[in-house]
């Protein structure tokens, strides 16, 4: 888990928000889960581009059907697919990458974001 925030950002100076982020890293470390705070000027350009694509789509409406297709795609196929094939099921075109972008920041898929985002990146199912 990353959570990415502007250096202007109000809220790191708030004590009370500072220790709710401290809070989720010990609840991400005691399910062996990695939690990092970035810094949004710390990110490379081209990663950041690839963050702000799916960022942008995060308020996507997905519904129970949209998470039922995604239970019923990933189950016995050892929870990863690619891009394309979860696009595709939950639609195609920009309605099903918007939808996987929405589930992405909803933290019921992971993409990995390692590369350029394409038809053969990785997709995980974290929904169960």
């Amino acid at each position: 888990m990353i959570e990415v925030k502007r250096d202007n950002d109000p809220r790191l100076e708030d004590p009370w928000y500072q220790t709710k982020l401290d809070l989720a890293g010990q609840i991400y470390a005691r399910l062996r889960l990695l939690f990092l705070i970035v810094r949004s000027d710390e990110i490379p350009n081209d990663v950041n581009a690839r963050l702000k694509l799916i960022a942008d789509r995060r308020h996507t409406e997905v519904t129970l059907q949209d998470f039922d297709i995604l239970r019923t795609i990933f189950l016995g196929r050892q929870m990863r697919l690619t891009y394309a094939e979860v696009v595709a099921a939950l639609g195609g075109g920009p309605v099903g990458a918007s939808k996987v972008a929405a589930f992405q920041v909803r933290r019921d898929l992971s993409i990995d974001l390692s590369d350029e985002l394409g038809e053969d990146s990785l997709v995980n199912f974290l929904g169960w």
